[in-house]
């Protein structure tokens, strides 16, 4: 998988998202630092790894999909998490890397 295929999945994602009515006021309870956390939890909790749309399906928003999408490049560069395909076409998933539970608390 390369940063190409997950551009284009993020693409779909947002648009098939439904158009949210703007609330300017807002407040948003989550960060990068927060997300990459629960990331990191959520691949602890599973063996075979999760889905790129298993992330993206847990979002309330399209700036949720964004912040878990940056998340998740941020754990990819760390080497936190492993992204991968099985064959062509099929499913983005990740994984833990070993030495993913030494992730920096800030």
């Amino acid at each position: 998988v390369d940063l190409a295929d997950l551009l284009t999945s993020l693409e779909k994602v947002l648009q098939n998202k439904k158009k949210e009515d703007y609330t300017p006021f807002k407040k948003m309870n989550f960060t990068t630092a927060s997300k990459m956390k629960e990331i990191i939890n959520l691949l602890k909790g599973s063996k075979e790894g999760l889905s790129f749309d298993y992330f993206m399906e847990r979002a309330q928003s399209k700036l949720e999909v964004i912040v878990i999408f940056l998340a998740l490049l941020e754990l990819i560069y760390l080497r936190k998490i492993r992204c991968y395909q099985k064959k062509n076409f099929d499913r983005i998933m990740f994984d833990l890397k070993g030495d993913a539970l030494k992730l920096k608390k800030n």
